[in-house]
């Protein structure tokens, strides 16, 4: 029972939240969900397409790409979970870091006794503003993006999971993709970078999607 009230919650979770996306911009921004994704839907995926490839472990979170609701959302999820959890930590090992020489200044009795390096002090101020930001970045995100995504990657992610399927064990070596190796036709690299990098792919996919849709609409 506890498995299927699971899978009805993440299946009904996407188009609920697009219901809701459709009410808060008609509400608030005057304009339309649809309309906004649309116009803008091609620049986030190739933004998440260029992220996927600097974060070089995000290509692993196959679930990303996932056609079941539930893997996709929890992907999501964890994905959020992780950034806060990095900003935390960086946040606290400063905060801990400025304390640290202030105590000590105080104990040496320095002159400038108290006193905490300037560059310290400007590091910790833009990280805080920095993560913010991250913050508010993830939130509109998961919020406004995330909801239509799902619908996006459903198609666009059709090819990088259907290589996974049927190529994934062959398609891969021990410490680089196989299509980094010579003697490859264009297929079998086409192929390849499905495999190793199935994020940026179906990113890259979703832009065109989108871009094609937006244009039509024009």
């Amino acid at each position: 029972m506890r498995r299927l009230r699971r899978i009805a919650f993440a299946t009904a979770f996407f188009p609920l939240m697009v219901a809701i996306d459709s009410w808060l911009f008609r509400k608030w921004f005057r304009t339309s969900y649809f309309d906004w994704y649309i116009a803008n839907g091609a620049f986030i995926s190739v933004t998440a397409s260029l992220f996927a490839v600097v974060w070089k472990n995000l290509n692993d979170n196959r679930g990303l790409i996932a056609a079941d609701p539930r893997l996709f959302l929890s992907a999501n999820l964890e994905l959020i979970g992780i950034q806060g959890q990095v900003i935390g930590h960086q946040l606290s090992e400063g905060g801990a870091r400025l304390q640290a020489n202030t105590s000590l200044s105080a104990t040496l009795d320095s002159p400038r006794s108290g006193g905490v390096p300037f560059s310290d002090l400007f590091d910790g101020a833009a990280s805080l503003v920095a993560a913010l930001v991250m913050v508010s970045a993830f939130t509109v995100w998961f919020v406004a993006v995330v909801p239509l995504q799902y619908f996006i990657v459903l198609l666009a992610g059709a090819p990088a999971r259907l290589a996974l399927k049927l190529n994934g064990p062959a398609m891969v070596s021990v410490d680089r993709p196989v299509v980094e190796l010579p003697g490859l036709n264009e297929i079998e690299k086409w192929e390849g970078n499905l495999v190793a990098a199935p994020v940026s792919m179906t990113n890259a996919v979703a832009a065109l999607i989108l871009l094609v849709i937006k244009v039509a609409r024009s």
